[in-house]
């Protein structure tokens, strides 16, 4: 059932990544299953994943290693009810996250959608090494982000490194991935131009909370 799910997503997430870059993963009844270790998104096959329980330790019936970054999946499912997870590394936005300006790209909206799917404010992780030590800093700057603004962010822009998007279905994960990255090519030609006209606190309010919405 999930395995064919995570190979949907791989295949809508292969574009942002670089041969066995990034990890993507669904929850499932028991924990969730994750794309394995040195495994490609692009092409992925039934024999690329490993199913893990929710403290990504990775089940006995299985033969593949799970991602080094295992553990900030697991740390993300047991702290919210979203159910997909998509961790890659898009171009544009990357050249963002390794500026200072990824503090305003993080608040500033610049068009309807970058709004509806990745959310009114996506929170910042300082770069930190990839696996435990990233997921402890994942952990403090969601919290930090919860304190202050009440909920639990959907979208993670790690420094230097990429982002992660924490969803409820495959599809959600593949455009708010490519929202992002389409915000980031906008944000990086309108700042060439001059300055970058964004959307109003009202204006976000306003689209997010439409009815339509």
């Amino acid at each position: 059932m999930f395995i064919p799910q995570l190979i949907e997503l791989g295949e809508g997430l292969s574009s942002f990544v670089v041969g066995s870059e990034g990890n993507i993963s669904l929850r499932t009844d028991s924990g969730f299953i994750i794309k394995a270790s040195g495994k490609t998104l692009k092409g992925m096959k039934e024999d690329s994943s490993v199913e893990c329980d929710i403290e990504g330790v990775r089940l006995q019936n299985q033969i593949n290693k799970p991602s080094m970054e295992t553990s900030f999946h697991s740390w993300i499912y047991k702290n919210s009810n979203f159910k997909v997870i998509a961790h890659t590394h898009p171009t544009n936005t990357l050249k963002i996250l390794s500026t200072d300006y990824i503090h305003e790209f993080s608040y500033e909206r610049l068009f309807p959608d970058h709004a509806v799917f990745n959310g009114e404010e996506a929170c910042v992780v300082p770069y930190a090494t990839p696996g435990l030590s990233l997921t402890k800093e994942v952990c403090r700057s969601v919290n930090s982000f919860k304190e202050r603004c009440g909920y639990f962010p959907n979208l993670l822009l790690l420094q230097n490194h990429g982002l992660i998007c924490c969803a409820n279905s495959v599809n959600e994960a593949i455009i708010m991935t490519e929202i992002c990255e389409k915000a980031a090519e906008i944000f990086i030609g309108s700042k060439s131009l001059g300055s970058v006209n964004v959307l109003s606190d009202f204006d976000v309010e306003c689209i997010i909370n439409h009815d339509d919405e």
